[in-house]
């Protein structure tokens, strides 16, 4: 990125949970760059086209005017896990993550440590604007889920285009947005190839008749999600259980194991094919 031009305020800092760098992205905003100890060396990791390295979003944050208070609301009324609890400064660094996606991008529920934050934090609220926002499968179920536990929305469930949205407060000082995820282009291409590949039939639920239609094909019997699929392999011995994506491994060995063969559908692995990792002694 340096020799792209970018401009680093501060250079690779070894910090103990991880090495950080800080650049400025020519928008107005600071951005942190980390990689966790014990992470993939930077001569391992996956490239893409460009000589590009192939970076994540994995960190997003909050602000927050109390973190155990946060950490009880986001942990036992959203329902995420506890990632990182671990000192940092004056504060503590605290993440939460999807509890069906243990590996996947960790909330930081960030101290408010420094004035002006809170006054934008506040400046956001009162013009009803939220903070970030959450996917769900549903956001009408959420939505009443989360209201007979006594949260408070200042949106109700409300159709936008393609999808439905609702916000509220997390008492934490901000205003949360829930939305409920739609099939993007790609999935709905996926569908469609499928339907016309096989010549199935055209039915009012294509993407049930395709999971059924599996099923017979390989002749399962069961259907794993990947919270069961990890509970499995937990309680059969195994630890340092991941979910990778299709053709992923940290080991080298165990890279491009999982192909599909081609197809005029983009990325068939990821939607017909369910990968982890695990170690067991």
């Amino acid at each position: 990125m340096t020799q792209a031009g970018v401009n680093f305020t501060l250079n690779p800092t070894n910090t103990g949970p991880a090495t950080i760098a800080i650049f400025d992205d020519t928008c107005g905003n600071l951005i942190l760059l980390f990689q966790p100890t014990g992470a993939t060396n930077v001569k391992d990791s996956a490239k893409n086209t460009a000589n590009k390295t192939a970076m994540k979003i994995k960190l997003t944050s909050v602000m927050v005017k109390d973190q155990d208070k946060a950490l009880k609301f986001y942990t036992q009324i959203l329902g995420f896990a506890k990632k990182h609890d671990m000192p940092a400064g004056e504060g503590r660094w605290l993440t939460v993550v999807s509890a069906q996606e243990p590996d996947g991008p960790e909330l930081l529920l960030e101290p408010m440590g420094f004035p002006p934050a809170k006054v934008f934090q506040e400046a956001l609220y009162k013009a009803g604007i939220p903070w970030t926002g959450f996917a769900v499968e549903n956001t009408q179920k959420e939505y009443e889920r989360l209201k007979k536990l006594g949260v408070v929305f200042t949106m109700e469930p409300t159709q936008m285009g393609p999808t439905t949205i609702a916000a509220f407060d997390d008492t934490c000082g901000n205003l949360i947005q829930l939305f409920q995820q739609s099939k993007t282009p790609e999935m709905e291409n996926y569908i469609t190839q499928k339907l016309l590949w096989h010549k199935w039939l055209q039915t009012p639920d294509p993407v049930c008749y395709i999971l059924n239609q599996q099923l017979r094909e390989f002749g399962h019997q069961f259907v794993y999600t990947p919270k069961l699929m990890r509970t499995s392999l937990e309680a059969a011995g195994f630890h340092n259980i991941k979910q990778m994506e299709a053709d992923v491994s940290d080991d080298p060995g165990m890279r491009n194991l999982e192909e599909r063969g081609t197809s005029n559908v983009r990325s068939l692995n990821a939607y017909e094919s369910m990968n982890f990792e695990a170690v067991r002694e």
